[in-house]
């Protein structure tokens, strides 16, 4: 069985995995090689945001903390439908896993809460600035991308072989050129204070916020004035301090991307690591994952 992309090779539906407002997200299997992928369509009369969406996604290079994408296929060109082939992400979305633990009231373990921040973080650095966590430096000439929708139902898992699943950044159906900003596309409720007043301020300050609502989400389940909350204490101080940092009201008063990298990942990487030494698999019960934890 294949475990590549093969353009030639035909792909059936496996199952329907849902869809947000603008789109719909189906598994697709390869009748050769078995590879899954998964193909995303257009819901409403027209094809803007995935159209947008490719067309980010294509200009982007290839980067292990954002979906990757294949191919895309217009399948109606006056009015912009079409199709996109997209990676398949085995473990599913956060919000699946975040569902889990608020139904049994359990609390999420902090070494998780640190995982997604480190590599959530790593994934915005890489659209705000070009950095690339592995080559240690940033891609020449980089124009800072904006997503703009970051929330758990866009942020994907995939397992690689270690003891929590990779954090992956989907959905770029609202996502732009930091110079092409122009309209609002945060889900509301995930609006950040500035896109919130008469005159919107839309800048990479947006995604930070994302950042620490997501992670505030992790922590309370709770999204309704997410920025006003305690941070329970039973998470580690300098994660909750991280978090406050991201929900900063004035949006000058929060870290870029760059400085969540430098100065937070490493810190939360290490409490992260300690867990894992103390448990192979982080505290995180069998059950949190929704399509099952893989044997090793």
């Amino acid at each position: 069985m294949s475990a590549y992309w093969d353009d030639s090779d035909q792909y059936f539906r496996v199952k329907k995995l849902g869809g947000g407002g603008e789109g719909r997200a189906v598994p697709h299997q390869g009748r050769r090689s078995g590879f899954l992928v998964v193909v995303k369509d257009t819901i409403s009369s027209h094809g803007t945001y995935l159209a947008n969406e490719a067309r980010m996604l294509r200009e982007l290079p290839k980067y292990d903390r954002i979906i990757r994408t294949f191919a895309y296929y217009r399948t109606a060109p006056t009015t912009g439908k079409g199709q996109l082939f997209l990676e398949y992400c085995d473990v599913g979305d956060l919000q699946s896993v975040i569902s889990r633990f608020a139904r049994t009231r359990d609390r999420i373990p902090s070494a998780f809460i640190n995982h997604v921040f480190i590599q959530l973080s790593e994934a915005v650095a890489f659209l705000h600035t070009g950095w690339d966590r592995q080559r240690r430096t940033h891609y020449d000439h980089w124009t800072a991308l904006l997503h703009r929708d970051i929330k758990p139902m866009n942020i994907l898992l995939r397992w690689s072989g270690t003891a929590y699943p990779d954090v992956v950044l989907a959905d770029f159906g609202c996502a732009c050129r930091e110079r092409e900003a122009v309209e609002l596309a945060v889900t509301p409720g995930w609006r950040p204070p500035e896109l919130r007043r008469k005159h919107p301020v839309i800048c990479r300050q947006n995604d930070i916020w994302s950042i620490g609502a997501v992670i505030q989400y992790l922590a309370t389940y709770h999204l309704a004035e997410i920025s006003h909350r305690d941070f329970p204490r039973t998470y580690h101080p300098q994660l909750a301090r991280a978090a406050e940092l991201c929900l900063a009201n004035d949006y000058t008063g929060r870290p870029s991307s760059m400085q969540l990298v430098r100065k937070y990942v490493p810190r939360l990487r290490f409490q992260r690591d300690e867990a894992f030494e103390r448990h192979p698999w982080g505290s995180m019960p069998a059950w949190a994952w929704p399509n099952g934890r893989p044997v090793c």
